[in-house]
């Protein structure tokens, strides 16, 4: 998977950094799965910035088109096409010397192809960044994380259960680093345990992953 996303920031208040700022950007997404082209989404949103006290607070929204194609592996996977839009705040502050928190609430909607395929969803995650300085290197960042979701379907699935619209809640835990590399690049991985109930059985899961891939900030 790759996920672009990248626009200007305005301040209202030029040469004051603690100014209300606001950033209109792009998203560009694509995704395979088996070997196969799976998914690709292009759209934007909007963001603020703004700071009170040692908090900085970031509300945001953005809307998605995305385009699904179908595959040997997953032939219904078209149904997911459509406009998901995304809005919620984002807030973040210091705790002690190198530890810092980060949260997230956010509200989605899914409008598919496939009523089945719709959704309502609600997420709150957590982030502790925890920069770890070793002798003579570039400090590490150490980063727990935890995390629910929930999403409410509009319709049965006709080819799971037809006759029960599914409600899906999702426990996650992880841990990431972050590796400097060189300059703006670093190492990151994440190392996440998921557990999901549902009122279906099929979409119940509990899933183990581990993710790693570079990292360029500018």
């Amino acid at each position: 998977m790759l996920e672009i996303r990248a626009g200007p920031r305005f301040a209202f208040s030029p040469g004051d950094i603690n100014g209300l700022t606001v950033k209109p950007y792009v998203v560009a997404t694509g995704a395979i799965l088996a070997d196969a082209p799976y998914m690709g989404g292009i759209g934007g949103g909007l963001t603020l910035h703004a700071t009170a006290g040692n908090v900085s607070l970031d509300p945001y929204g953005e809307v998605v088109q995305q385009s699904f194609r179908n595959s040997s592996f997953y032939p219904l996977a078209t149904g997911l096409s459509g406009t998901l839009s995304t809005v919620g705040p984002q807030a973040s502050g210091p705790i002690a010397s190198g530890l810092a928190w980060q949260s997230r609430i956010a509200f989605a909607r899914a409008n598919d192809q496939s009523a089945f395929d719709s959704y309502k969803s609600f997420a709150g995650d957590t982030w502790l960044p925890w920069l770890i300085s070793w002798a003579g290197m570039r400090p590490w960042t150490i980063i727990p994380t935890a995390g629910v979701t929930t999403w409410q379907y509009d319709a049965p699935d006709p080819f799971v259960a037809p006759f029960t619209t599914a409600h899906i809640t999702e426990w996650r835990v992880g841990l990431g680093v972050e590796v400097p590399i060189w300059r703006q690049l670093a190492l990151g991985a994440l190392l996440q345990y998921r557990n999901a109930t549902s009122n279906v059985a099929a979409f119940s899961y509990r899933d183990l992953s581990v993710s790693a891939g570079p990292l360029i900030r500018f």
